[in-house]
């Protein structure tokens, strides 16, 4: 059990995790979930927060902050493992209450902060801590040998490692070179909003007045702070991932005109100069590198 569609009273909820394993999930219905952490360790699977579009796959998960509505769908030509954590309402807060106070203090205030806690919503990288933590969790759980106890020990170390990335999260944000805080964090939740659109639609004929309306941005202020940020202009970090998912692409042995289509170059002409442009070598040599 881990949101509002199984207990009215969220805040009775332990901390716990939900796993599914097969091809498809139908879309849900919409519901509201804790601070949880969402992966799909074999396909990919979309996720609809709020009015936002997220994706996730074997190399990134995504992060939900409490509150918040959602729905999930996944269809895969293979069997995926689907699984999301929940966090127990206020474990985060008492946590992080913890690790950063000293035993003085909170030998005389044993109590966290009762304000809600909010994390930079989006999804982030998958990391060996995360991936190994989580498969023991399955597996130990499918053997019929794991107690509530060693469960909550396991969470809880998961949460600290979540917070912990926070900070580094949070040390970027506050980089901008912006006078007031606020005004850096909400830029970069702003212009993380457009990054998930191009990572979600990089094979379609982005606009950049796309991009600004995903940010809430107007387009040229959009087009400098994302400069500033990813240290490259929209365009050109569009044509840097669309290379980079032909890579890998090419590494799988897909056909180069299969290829082509598959990161939304129409002419195969062009894309082979821009792929030898920024590797060096065409998409022929540098699959037949890879041989070698």
């Amino acid at each position: 059990m881990y949101c509002s569609r199984h207990s009215n009273d969220m805040s009775a909820l332990d901390s716990g995790i939900f796993f599914i394993e097969g091809k498809n999930f139908e879309e849900c219905d919409w519901h509201v979930t804790r601070l949880s952490l969402n992966f799909n360790f074999d396909a990919s699977q979309s996720y609809f927060v709020g009015n936002r579009e997220y994706r996730i796959s074997p190399e990134k998960y995504l992060l939900i902050n409490e509150g918040q509505s959602f729905k999930t769908f996944a269809a895969s030509p293979v069997e995926s493992r689907m699984v999301t954590i929940a966090f127990k309402v206020g474990l985060a807060e008492e946590i992080c209450h913890t690790l950063n106070n000293s035993d003085e203090y909170l030998l005389e205030h044993t109590a966290a902060d009762k304000g809600r806690r909010n994390f930079f919503e989006k999804t982030y990288p998958l990391d060996d801590f995360f991936q190994n933590r989580i498969l023991s969790l399955i597996q130990t759980s499918q053997d019929n040998s794991i107690d509530k106890n060693y469960l909550n020990e396991q969470l809880e170390s998961i949460l600290i490692h979540l917070l912990i990335l926070q900070k580094d999260v949070r040390q970027d944000a506050l980089a901008i070179n912006k006078v007031r805080k606020s005004t850096r964090i909400e830029i970069y939740r702003r212009l993380h909003w457009a990054l998930e659109y191009i990572h979600n639609h990089f094979h379609e004929d982005i606009k950049v007045e796309q991009l600004a309306l995903q940010s809430c941005l107007s387009s040229f202020h959009f087009k400098r702070l994302f400069k500033e940020l990813f240290h490259a202009p929209p365009y050109q970090y569009i044509k840097k991932l669309r290379i980079q998912k032909a890579s890998e692409l090419l590494m799988k042995g897909q056909p180069v005109n299969e290829v082509c289509k598959a990161v939304g170059w129409e002419d195969p002409s062009s894309f082979i100069r821009l792929f030898k442009q920024v590797m060096q070598v065409t998409p022929h040599q540098f699959r037949q590198g890879l041989k070698d």
